[in-house]
Order: structure tokens, then C-alpha cells, then sequence
């Protein structure tokens, strides 16, 4: 996101924007900022200070981190560097003396001064590599009059100088095998120097010059005022002309990149701390004890986390940040009390609990649009940054990313347990409470394009902002809002009314209000926004549109079923859920999240869906991917299973039938590992390892005993008439014992198949209904397909009687306070809440 930045400028007492001193700024890494001024004076110093400096003027002292070079004579017109030369900390700087000179910023000297131009540098390019063995390593100088010089960074001398023409020079041609350097001019004039000796060969005009030019053999320097593209840095640092007639005043301008400001902040993503050093230092900041009122203290009141309680974490969770990303944490400080100029309590408390800098309001606001184009309001004198919210929808919602983002990081990177949340979305509501009608609501077209943000931070806050916009609107707004973003649904749109972009977004917002609150849609607009959001999740033109619609439609899921093939949407999330590849991560993790709040909302679809897409997927990889979702639903949200489970225990035995052998083999250590996975998180089943026997109580009170050598139905143990709360084999394998918490009863079983049951214990899986075998007190059939092959009644059987209270309640809620087990060779103990039970066989 490069769409939150500002432009900081000095404002004056005859209210014209403009800067006195700085005549010319660049970044010269992503911490460290060159400002040259009309006194011939360069600052070298880290952005934090140079931000600070701009917005309210620099004194005359400075940090042991700032380095001012002396030798200019007048104001400094280019300041250029490379990667390669802040290697050795070189820099060169051009002035209207007309002088170019070259500087060692580390030890603050001047390496060498060149007089080779009559009128004023302006700018500076690098030499491209391989165009002459003798410019290696050198830097061009252009002038106001066209002329051109090349230094040699390696012999600290001027090697070439071509004159100067009267007309803008457009290009530089190298042409190495014939040793001509070609400068071509706007008016499509050639000049072709002789290199070796520095000499003028010809001059070529019009089309004989074209057709030098357009020779696509040789390399080509553009010459352009715009500066190289900096988009990679947290920083950007300007000079621009004011625009004024008669003026040649300029405007430094800082652009910020939030994005690459937040990605340095994450030590996550911080590369700079050696994972081999012996001792890592944590860069922890001290509980900060700010002068804070009682009504700022209030505003984190009501949680475990208060700003009056805010601490750094432990030293084992503390963040650890490398040395450029503290001096990027300072510049987002600077930055965030430049954005934070409000005087209520919100304001008040975020910048005592940051202890960033105190506000000023003599900056302006801008964004930067297409091109790099950047535009600025310049706000009045009395009213500081507080009018930029009246200016345009795009305008507060950029800056509201930019301050509530920016406060988390912040927060985060200083340790500070404190829940910004809260505090985030008192902030939208009381900015514009506070700045009144004129306020401007945040752009949604504009949130919308950032729901899904792959930077966490900015997600997080575009969420709260957006639905805190629509949370403030009437319901005439929203109906008005609905019928308009309506029209452009994907649904609904024909092809070429809007562009693909718009229809995205319209399936997001009202996707969002689908979500929120499904009354707020017409029946006929929800069907709309559902179809809408299943052709977004299909489409792969844009990633932060598909993970979009993968979050909205879980969230509204209970709204958009009855519009949408539900199954096909959940076999859709679960081959986005097992992707594997690094690129597609993000869209993997966020279908996983999305099926399993699906599956909270319509468990029996999702159980059926994943039952039959295991059975139905042909390839063993698919199906090892199925088998996975199943282990990580068993250990996360085990509840959601728990009335599926013996469908995908015989969907797991199945996938490792021995007469599809490549099948077995494949799926064997996965299909292993998540039934041992099952075996832990449900009560209901048990596995005997040396017979390869697992045992699975169902609904119906059967439990289906399966043989995993031949994937296959071993014995039916019918006697329970309510459900098999828990299983346990004994340690030989030879007896079960069996539970039923609602009918109060613990069964044992010495299952034997007997002839009939080795007969039909291959057969097929899914056999018809079969009716029971006649166990005494057993039921009179088995819902969901269950077969009778040889079925058996217990040897012994206990009953035991519990409150109402327990045996009322559901089995999900006895998952993890049930529990049967073997303690002898006849004994088996029971243990339910804090009942424990006994029984001998």
C-alpha cells in the first residue's frame, strides 16, 4: 500500500507554503536522509529527525547521528548515491556554484571537488555496467546548459566533458565496439563523441539521427527529472516546486510507504538479527508512566489489558528488533504524532501510551495517486491536520490505515500488552464526532480494496474501520448504499458496464453487510451478493479478492446457503485448503479457517462433503490431503466431528484397502496417524495396535469393530439403546468395554466373528439397512447405513446412575471429561466429571 503518506512543509506567517533552507532531499537508505539547503550545507541524518526537523524547523544543534558537510558555496541542486556507493559511503552533491563534489558521509570529509560546468548541476546518473572498461565505476554530472560530465569514482577525476547545446538533453547512447558515446537532444539532434580522444566526430540531425537512436543494439540512459523509484523504501524524501508564478520556491516532501514501514517493524520478517548470534540483546522499550488523566484512562477500562496497566511483555516474548528497525520505529513515532493532532482524550491517551512525539500542525497532508503523482491540501494556519478529514472519503480512510496501523505496530514492537482494538474503534468513532458535519466518512470502495490486505496490520484496521462506517449509517444510508453497489454485482452486471475492479468491490461491501447484518439485503440482493461472492472465489485475476470472498462466505454462511450449491463451495475450500505450494499459503490458511466456521454452522454438511470427497478423490495425494483436514479439525475443534465420526473413521479404513494397494501404501502413515489423531480427541474410539483392531461407538449404540489389515467390517457389538459415549480395548485386545452415559450402563465384549462373520467380513462398506441381531435391549435398526454382519451381545453388563444434569446434556460437552480405560487384566475404570467407577469382569 503506498496510498498513506504526507508531505511535510513549514508553514509560514504570510501563510504561503514554503521552505526556507532545504533546497534539495533524497533517502539515501532506508533510515538515513540527505537534506541540502540554500546555504550550501548537507544534513546527513536518520529520517526520524529529518521528519521532525521539516515539520518544525531545525535547530542548531544536532544528534551524534546527524553529519553536516561544509563546501558548497549557494544552494545544493542534486544529491545522488548508489547501493554501491553508500558502500563505502560515498555521495556526490551538485550546487548552484556549479561545482559537483564527492563526500565520505562517515567521516563527514570532501573526497574530491569538480569544476568542470559553467552553469549549475542538476542532476546525477550512474554509468550502466559494461558500455567502456575506462567509465567503469563512474558517474555522469548534467548541467543547466546540457553539458555532461563523467567522473570516475575510481581515479577521483573528471575523464570526459562534452559541451553543452542549447536544447534539453533526452538520452545518452553508448556504443562500446566503435567507442562513440551519442547525446541525443529534444529537437532530435545527435551529437557523437569520440571517447578515446573526447573529440566531437559529427553532429546528425533528423531521420539519419533517428536511425542512430533506434538501434536497439546498444544501451540507452534516459535522461529524466524524475527520480529513480524508491517504492521499495519505507521512506521517500523531496523536493518539489511550489507552483507559485514568479516563485522558484520548493517544498520538501516525505512520502511514506506504510506497507514496507510495517513489514520493517515485524520481526517476523526482520532478517537483520543473526539467527547464529551467541547472545541476542531484545529491544525492549519501559513501561511508560504517562501524566494521564482519568477520563484517558478510561478509554481502555473494561478490559484485562488498560492502558493504566500497560507493561512490557515478559523478556521470553519480548520483540526483538535490529538496528534499523529501531530507527524505523522512531520514524513511524515522529510519523503517527504528525498524523495525531486531535486534542481529545483518544488522542491524548494513544500518544502518552506510545510516547510519541507531541503534535504540530505545520505539515500538510497529500496522497500519492497514478504515476506517482502527488497531491497536497494545505491546511490553515489555526486548524493544523484536523480539515484533512473534511477533504475527500479516500483521503480519511487513508489516513485512518495509516494511524490505527501504525499505532499496533508500534504498540506491538514496544511490547506493550494493551488491546488496540478497543482503542481503535473509540478512535473512528470519536474523530468524527469531534470534527463534525464537514467530516468526511471513509471511502468503502476504497476499504474494500484493502479487507483482505496480505499485511496483517492493515487488514485488521481496514476491518474495524469499515465496519465501524456502516455501523455509524442510517438505514436509509444502507438501503441507498445497497441499492447502489447492487447494480455493479458480478451476478448482476453485464460484462462491459464497469470494470472487473468495481464489480469486485461491489460483491465485497455488500458481502460485508450480508455478513454482518443479512437483514440490511433485499432476499434478492443476498442471492446476488452470494452468487457474487462464489465467482470471486473461482476467479484467480487477484488474490486479495479471492481471500475476500473465502472469509465472507464463511462468515455469512448461515445467510448465503440457501443461494449457493453449499457442498460445491465447501469442495472448493477444501482444494484450496491442502495447496501446498508457498505461493497460494495465505489462500490455504484462510480456507482452513473458512471451513472450519462452516462447519460451526452446518456440521452435517461439512462432514457429509469431506466423507465423500475422501471416497470420491481417485488420486492418493487428494485423499491425503482430506485425511490431514480430518487430524486438524480432531485437534482443534474436535466438536465439530463428533457426530461424523464414524462415517470418516470407515472413509479412513476404506482408503486402506489392501486390494488397491498403491492406494494402502500411500495413505498408510497419514491414515495411521490421524485415526491414532481421532483415538486421542474422541472417547468413542479406541485402537489395539498388535490385532490392528479399531473399535468406534456410534449414535445408535452399535460399535463396528474394523479390522485394518483387510480395511474391512469385523464385528457389529450391538446392546446399548443410546449412544457409545466411550471404548477401550484391554491390553491383549481380547475385550472391549463399552459406555453409555444417557443410558447409564457399561457393557464388556469378547467379540468373535465366527464363521459367518470371516465370510462377510470383506464385503462391501456401504451395505443396505440391515436390521439388529436381537442383543437383549438393543435397538431395532441403525440409522445412516450400517450393516449387520455379525453381531454379537456383551458377556457383562453394569449400571450406574449419574445426575440429570450429566446425563441431559449433549456429547460434545463430554469429549473431554469422559474417560475409560484398563487398569488389570479385568478391571476397567470409568471416569465422568469427577465420578470414578469401577467394574471387575
Amino acid at each position: 500500500m503506498s496510498s498513506v503518506h504526507g508531505a511535510l512543509v513549514r508553514w509560514h506567517s504570510n501563510k504561503l507554503l514554503t521552505s526556507s533552507s532545504v533546497t534539495y532531499s533524497v533517502m539515501l537508505n532506508d533510515i538515513l536522509v540527505a537534506l541540502g539547503n540554500d546555504s550550501g550545507d548537507i544534513r546527513i541524518c536518520p529520517v526520524d529527525e529529518a521528519l521532525l526537523g521539516l515539520a518544525s524547523g531545525f535547530s542548531g544543534k544536532h544528534s551524534k547521528e546527524t553529519t553536516v558537510l561544509k563546501g558548497h558555496i549557494g544552494p545544493i541542486s542534486s544529491i545522488f548515491t548508489t547501493d554501491e556507493l553508500m558502500e563505502r559511503s560515498f555521495i556526490l552533491t551538485g550546487g548552484k556554484d556549479c561545482s559537483a563534489r564527492i563526500w565520505n558521509i562517515e567521516s563527514g570529509t570532501e573526497v574530491a571537488c569538480f569544476n568542470n560546468h559553467s552553469r549549475p548541476v542538476t542532476h546525477f546518473l550512474q554509468v550502466p555496467e559494461d558500455v567502456n572498461s575506462r567509465v567503469k565505476r563512474s558517474v555522469i554530472s548534467i548541467a543547466e546548459d546540457h553539458s555532461v560530465a563523467i567522473i570516475s569514482i575510481e581515479e577521483m577525476s573528471c575523464i570526459y566533458l562534452f559541451g553543452g547545446y542549447e536544447h534539453e538533453l533526452v538520452s545518452i547512447q553508448w556504443r562500446p565496439p566503435e567507442d562513440y558515446i551519442v547525446l541525443w537532444h529534444a529537437d532530435e539532434t545527435a551529437f557523437v563523441w569520440q571517447m578515446q580522444t573526447g573529440h566531437l566526430d559529427r553532429i546528425v540531425k533528423g531521420e539519419t539521427a533517428r536511425a542512430i537512436m533506434a538501434d536497439s543494439r546498444w544501451k540507452i540512459c534516459e535522461i529524466s527529472p524524475r527520480r529513480p523509484n524508491s517504492s521499495k523504501r519505507a521512506f521517500d524524501c523531496m523536493t518539489v516546486p511550489l507552483g507559485v508564478a514568479g516563485s522558484k520556491a520548493t517544498l520538501p516532501v516525505v512520502v511514506m510507504n506504510l506497507k514496507h514501514i510495517l513489514t520493517m517493524l515485524s520481526p517476523t520478517r526482520n532478517s537483520d538479527v543473526s539467527s547464529d548470534q551467541a547472545v541476542t540483546k531484545p529491544f525492549t522499550v519501559r513501561s511508560p508512566e504517562p501524566p494521564v488523566s482519568t477520563s484517558h484512562r478510561r478509554i481502555f477500562s473494561g478490559q484485562s489489558r488498560s492502558l493504566a496497566k500497560a507493561k512490557p511483555r515478559s523478556l521470553e516474548e519480548s520483540v526483538v528488533l535490529s538496528d534499523a528497525a529501531q530507527k524505523c520505529l522512531r520514524a513511524a513515532k515522529v510519523v503517527l504524532g504528525l498524523l495525531v493532532t486531535e486534542d481529545d482524550a483518544y488522542a491524548v491517551s494513544i500518544r502518552n501510551l506510545l510516547e510519541i512525539p507531541p503534535p504540530t500542525k505545520t505539515i500538510a497532508l497529500g496522497l500519492r495517486g497514478a504515476y506517482g503523482n502527488i497531491s497536497i491540501l494545505a491546511p490553515p494556519l489555526t486548524n493544523g491536520t484536523s480539515e484533512s478529514w473534511c477533504v475527500s472519503p479516500t483521503m480519511t480512510a487513508s489516513k485512518l490505515i495509516g494511524i490505527l496501523s501504525l499505532s499496533k505496530m508500534i504498540a506491538s514492537a514496544q511490547n506493550l500488552d494493551v488491546d488496540m482494538d478497543t482503542w481503535s474503534k473509540g478512535y473512528c468513532n470519536i474523530t468524527q464526532d469531534s470534527v463534525g458535519p464537514k467530516f468526511c466518512p471513509p471511502s468503502l470502495s476504497f476499504l474494500a480494496k484493502y479487507w483482505q490486505d496480505p499485511q496483517v496490520e492493515i487488514q485488521e484496521v481496514t476491518k474495524i474501520i469499515l465496519l465501524s462506517a456502516i455501523g455509524r449509517m442510517s438505514k436509509a444510508d444502507i438501503a441507498s448504499l445497497v441499492k447502489y453497489w447492487s447494480a455493479f454485482l458480478p451476478a448482476a452486471a453485464l460484462p462491459d458496464s464497469c470494470s472487473g475492479q468495481y464489480m469486485a468491490r461491489s460483491a465485497i461491501i455488500l458481502g460485508i453487510i450480508g455478513a454482518e447484518s443479512p437483514e440490511a439485503l433485499p432476499e434478492k440482493v443476498r442471492k446476488l451478493a452470494a452468487l457474487s461472492l462464489t465467482i470471486l472465489l473461482n476467479d484467480d485475476s487477484r488474490l486479495s479478492y479471492k481471500v475476500a470472498s473465502i472469509d465472507l462466505l464463511s462468515q455469512g454462511f448461515a445467510s448465503w446457503q440457501p443461494f449457493i450449491r453449499a457442498d460445491a463451495v465447501l469442495k472448493t475450500l477444501f482444494v484450496m485448503a491442502m495447496d501446498s505450494q508457498s505461493a497460494n499459503s495465505l489462500v490455504s490458511r484462510r480456507a482452513r479457517r473458512a471451513i472450519a466456521q462452516i462447519a460451526l454452522v452446518n456440521p452435517a454438511l461439512f462432514v457429509t462433503t469431506l466423507t465423500q470427497d475422501i471416497l470420491d478423490s481417485k488420486r492418493p495425494n487428494d485423499r491425503s490431503g482430506l485425511l490431514k483436514l480430518i487430524s486438524i479439525f480432531s485437534r482443534k475443534n474436535p466438536a465439530v466431528l463428533y457426530n461424523g465420526i464414524p462415517r470418516l473413521a470407515e472413509a479412513i479404513v476404506k482408503s486402506l484397502d489392501p486390494t488397491v494397494p498403491n492406494m494402502r501404501e500411500t495413505l498408510l502413515p497419514v491414515g495411521t496417524s490421524v485415526l491414532l489423531d481421532l483415538v486421542q480427541s474422541y472417547p468413542q474410539l479406541d485402537f489395539h495396535v498388535g490385532s490392528q483392531k479399531l473399535a468406534v461407538g456410534t449414535a445408535e449404540g452399535a460399535i463396528i469393530v474394523y479390522d485394518l489389515q483387510t480395511a474391512t467390517r469385523w464385528q457389529i457389538l450391538e446392546g446399548h439403546t443410546r449412544t457409545a459415549s466411550a471404548v477401550s480395548f484391554s491390553k491383549d485386545g481380547k475385550t472391549i468395554v463399552s459406555c453409555s452415559v444417557k443410558e447409564g450402563s457399561v457393557r464388556f465384549w469378547q467379540p468373535n466373528p465366527g464363521f459367518f462373520g470371516m465370510l462377510m467380513g470383506g464385503g462391501g462398506l456401504w451395505g443396505p439397512k440391515s436390521g439388529s441381531s436381537g442383543a437383549a435391549g438393543g435397538a431395532s435398526g441403525h440409522q445412516g447405513g450400517i450393516p449387520s454382519l455379525s453381531s454379537q451381545q456383551s458377556s457383562r453388563s453394569f449400571d450406574f446412575a449419574l445426575q440429570d444434569s450429566i446425563v441431559t446434556g449433549s456429547e460434545e460437552q463430554l469429549l473431554n471429561h469422559i474417560r475409560l480405560e484398563w487398569t488389570g487384566d479385568r478391571v476397567a475404570k470409568l471416569s465422568i466429571y469427577d465420578h470414578i467407577m469401577s467394574f471387575n469382569v
